[in-house]
């Protein structure tokens, strides 16, 4: 017969029991965590809760907030957000796509993180960064 283990050995996943859609607790330490699964890929989040009525409330926005976000743009790198951007963009005049072109060349060259770096994984901070450095030479209504 074999043992549980910890949670370190088996991993986080083989303690959670599900009590009502997408909604588990954990069986060690009664924290509560939210579980969906879209387009294949399951996404597991934690809602930092023991309390079974703020883990619906936190669940319920949590799904909310998965709805709002394209689940295949999940895994898009800035360099593919770029692109997109740029071919969302035929219909404009050729002096304001030679303009976006130096922008996006400026944005490249600028901003903190590499491209390959995902989407997702773009903090606040860079975006301050990168608007610090690009904001130096501009008025503020620009």
């Amino acid at each position: 017969m074999k043992k549980a283990g910890t949670s370190e050995q088996r991993g986080t996943f083989a303690f959670l029991e599900n009590v009502a859609p997408n909604l588990f607790r954990h069986r060690e330490n009664d924290s509560y965590w939210g579980i969906k699964k879209t387009n294949g890929k399951r996404t597991v989040h934690s809602l930092g809760t023991t309390d079974r009525k703020t883990a619906n409330g936190k669940l319920a926005d949590w799904l909310g907030d998965l709805q709002k976000v394209d689940p295949g743009n999940r895994d898009m790198t800035l360099a593919q957000l770029l692109e997109k951007y740029e071919a969302a963009r035929t219909e404009i005049a050729p002096s304001t796509r030679v303009g976006e072109k130096g922008r996006i060349a400026k944005f490249r060259e600028l901003f903190p993180r590499p491209m390959d770096t995902l989407v997702a994984r773009v903090l606040n901070s860079d975006i301050a960064t990168w608007v610090g450095l690009v904001g130096k030479r501009k008025r503020a209504s620009t």
